[in-house]
């Protein structure tokens, strides 16, 4: 027996209301209540009904090194180069 378009359309404006509108969640709460649909159909749902899917926020880049700062003073002298000749060789 399958559902009703409107049907499904209610739940998912209700759903859209509590879950601060991103769509798995919505996809989430649905499928708790028992309502198992596809990313897609919810998607073309919410679309339909007009309202809008939350996106997440962009990276933001906090800490810009200076390009200008000098390099810190290797205090314990360990080399972290790789030489070409030894690469291959087991210890």
């Amino acid at each position: 027996m399958g559902v009703t378009t409107p049907d499904l359309t209610a739940r998912i404006a209700d759903a859209h209301a509590v879950s601060a509108g991103t769509y798995a969640r919505v996809r989430a709460e649905l499928a708790v209540q028992g309502w198992r649909h596809s990313r897609k159909r919810i998607a073309r749902l919410i679309r339909t009904a007009g309202l809008c899917g939350r996106a997440s926020k962009r990276w933001r880049t906090t800490t810009v090194p200076d390009p200008l700062a000098a390099l810190p003073v290797n205090l314990i002298r360990r080399d972290f180069d790789l030489a070409a000749t030894g690469s291959n060789e087991w210890l």
